[in-house]
């Protein structure tokens, strides 16, 4: 069997996101596969593969070699919309000393190709939502005013990942990072304090994670 290359690059693609991995080139040390061969698949330069051949691969991604060239619907279905609208709440992120959420009403619909969406967040658009941030803790990453996307079925912690947390009452944007005596919660403006979380499941929920930002040049 020869796997369609546009589905096992799409899979490929969303699955290095969900697990963090965050090159082509750490993805073949771990598949203990040819140096750019993954970059030469999926960037078209190889154009078959037989299935056999994507079992390393697959193991490395903690997959089967059928989940892998199974249709993940990159395209949209038959009647499936080509655009989908994405709810903006009336809650602003804090990435500075913290903002209570007064409320969490949809004010209204954010157009957003559901193609490209895809690309950029492998995985379904129906957990995905706009929200604002309000600060500029996570300067020169995110800046205040800018609207963020979060996925909110994504709220596995990966060291480095931004997340939106809910601490105490307080919503707010930082990165995190998995240490020995917790959770690590970091600024990346230095001007801002980082702080640890040593009792996770009382103290800080994980709301999802930032996925695209969209802000000024």
């Amino acid at each position: 069997m020869t796997p369609k290359l546009s589905i096992l690059s799409e899979n490929i693609r969303r699955r290095m996101y969900e697990l963090d991995v965050r090159s082509y080139k750490a993805l073949e040390i771990k598949a203990g596969v040819p140096r750019d061969s993954i970059r030469n698949l999926m960037s078209g330069r190889t154009k078959s593969i037989r299935a056999e051949k994507l079992e390393p691969i697959a193991a490395a991604l903690q997959m089967t070699v059928e989940e892998l060239v199974s249709d993940g619907r990159t395209e949209p279905a038959q009647g499936e919309e080509e655009i989908v609208k994405l709810p903006r709440y009336d809650v602003r992120l804090a990435a500075g000393a913290g903002a209570f959420p007064d409320t969490e009403q949809v004010i209204d619909y954010i157009p957003f190709n559901r193609k490209w969406l895809k690309s950029v967040v492998p995985g379904g658009v129906e957990k995905l939502v706009v929200v604002e941030v309000d600060g500029d803790s996570m300067e020169p990453s995110i800046r205040s005013k800018d609207e963020i996307l979060i996925n909110l079925s994504d709220t596995v912690v990966v060291d480095g990942g931004i997340f939106a947390i809910l601490m105490n009452d307080a919503l707010v944007i930082k990165r995190v990072f998995r240490s020995p005596d917790g959770l690590e919660i970091r600024s990346d403006n230095d001007r801002h304090p980082s702080w640890t979380i040593r009792d996770e499941g009382s103290s800080l929920i994980i709301v999802g994670r930032a996925v695209v930002r969209v802000g000024r040049l």
